[in-house]
């Protein structure tokens, strides 16, 4: 990993622990924020060992979508990460990939953008 991907992956985290530990919210946007201030391209570099990526993209549907293809993987067993939260600009996927586990092979994003 980039070493201003990793700066900005220990900033993200470092503002997600702020906000919950002093209960300022639940943290699903400023931290990658934070994250993609240091680093622009921290969803593209953070990207780059995932190799099957979907996208939920639309007017109407859009977590209904994403909630039964996760149904989906989950039953199949297959590792994914998503943005559950449903904040689903990039910051909000920036923040979900502060949390990548090294095992993960599919990305499952609702996206507005």
């Amino acid at each position: 990993m980039k070493l201003r991907t990793t700066l900005a992956t220990i900033a993200g985290k470092t503002t997600q622990f702020l906000i919950t530990h002093f209960n300022l919210g639940r943290g699903e946007a400023a931290p990658g924020l934070a994250a993609l201030s240091i680093d622009p391209n921290y969803i593209t570099n953070r990207h780059q060992n995932i190799p099957i990526r979907i996208l939920i993209s639309g007017t109407n549907g859009k977590t209904t979508t994403t909630n039964m293809v996760a149904a989906i993987l989950k039953r199949a067993a297959i590792s994914f990460i998503t943005n559950q939260s449903g904040s689903n600009l990039g910051r909000g996927v920036a923040a979900t990939l502060l949390h990548l586990p090294a095992e993960t092979s599919t990305a499952l994003w609702e996206t507005d953008e």
